[in-house]
C-alpha cells in the first residue's frame, strides 16, 4: 500500500488504467433498508474519493432486490428479485479493456393479499419469488469510462435498468 484515504471502501474494487497511465477503482456497493436493497457498481477516483460505498449520479450499472419487503414499499406492487452473479474482466484488441456482468433478474406483480401473506410468513418467502432470467451486459472502457455497448445498452434500457 503506497497511501491510505480514510472511509474509503476499497475491498469490492477491481483496479482499471486511465488512458493517461494513472488508476481508478472500479467497485461493487450496496445500500438498503426496510427489505429494499440497491446493489451499484461505480468507480472510485481515490484522487477525489466519494467515501460512501455507494454510487451516486456516477455508477455504470445498477439493480434493485425488495424480496425482504414483499414489494411493501414499491408504489407499483412489483416484486423485484435480483441476483448479481459475476463480473468477468478482459482486454480487447487495441488494449481496450471490457467488462461483463452476469445477473439474474425476476419479476412478479403482488396482489395485496399475497403481500400480506408473504410479510406474515417470512420463513415461505421463497414461495412468492418471480421466475428469474439470467442476463448478461457487456461494457468497455474507452480510457475514462466504462460505457455499455449498443445491444446492452438497449437491454439495459428495455429492463428498467439505471
Amino acid at each position: 500500500m503506497l497511501w491510505y484515504k480514510p472511509g474509503v471502501e476499497t475491498s469490492r474494487c477491481h483496479k482499471v488504467q486511465l488512458k493517461t497511465g494513472r488508476e481508478i477503482l472500479l467497485c461493487l456497493g450496496d445500500s438498503g433498508g426496510q427489505g429494499n436493497l440497491w446493489t451499484e457498481l461505480y468507480e472510485e477516483d481515490l484522487l477525489n474519493p466519494k467515501g460512501s460505498l455507494m454510487a451516486t449520479e456516477s455508477h455504470i450499472f445498477a439493480v434493485f432486490d425488495n424480496t425482504l419487503a414483499c414489494a411493501y414499499y414499491d408504489n407499483s406492487s412489483t416484486l423485484k428479485h435480483t441476483v448479481l452473479e459475476k463480473i468477468d474482466f478482459t482486454n480487447a484488441p487495441g488494449d481496450r479493456q471490457t467488462m461483463s456482468v452476469t445477473f439474474s433478474l425476476g419479476a412478479r406483480v403482488m396482489a395485496p393479499e399475497a403481500k400480506d401473506a408473504c410479510t406474515a410468513r417470512p420463513q415461505h418467502r421463497a414461495s412468492f419469488l418471480p421466475p428469474m432470467r439470467r442476463h448478461t451486459l457487456d461494457f468497455v472502457f474507452d480510457g475514462h469510462n466504462f460505457e455499455p455497448t449498443p445491444s446492452s445498452g438497449a437491454l439495459k434500457k428495455r429492463l428498467g435498468l439505471k
